[in-house]
């Protein structure tokens, strides 16, 4: 003998598998991560203003570091000079010089890390388990 109130609550529970589902990809997928146009604008805001005004200054992506996949590097030049290379963590918005130790920081930069976090929807709690402790020290 079937009972007529367990028919629902099958269909409820197949459902909510079926959401689950769709939901599972969306739950496990790599965090959030900047655009590029982003990271090169950081990566503008980590040279002093006096180089930021080069004439002829631009950002190329040269691609993942060898070091550090999880890093994105930049080489900033101008004609006929290369200024520097920098790394950005895309996950985080920190940018590093290539060649130094630790973060890069000028007002701009701080300012600009604080909008591309809020895009990223971090907060302090979830930036300090993502962030990189000054991966060329």
């Amino acid at each position: 003998m079937r009972c007529k109130r367990a028919e629902p609550v099958k269909r409820a529970a197949a459902a909510l598998i079926g959401l689950l589902g769709l939901w599972a990809p969306a739950l496990a997928a790599e965090p959030q991560t900047l655009p590029a146009e982003d990271q090169q604008r950081l990566v503008l805001a980590a040279l002093p203003q006096e180089r930021r005004q080069s004439p002829g200054l631009e950002v190329r992506l040269v691609g993942a570091d060898p070091q550090y996949p999880r890093l994105v590097e930049y080489m900033v030049a101008r004609p006929a000079a290369v200024i520097g290379y920098f790394d950005v963590d895309p996950r985080t918005g920190d940018v590093f010089q290539a060649t130094g130790c630790g973060p890069m920081s000028t007002p701009e930069l701080e300012r600009l890390k604080l909008e591309a976090r809020r895009k990223l929807h971090l907060t302090p709690e979830s930036y300090a388990r993502r962030r990189l402790k000054a991966p060329y020290c």
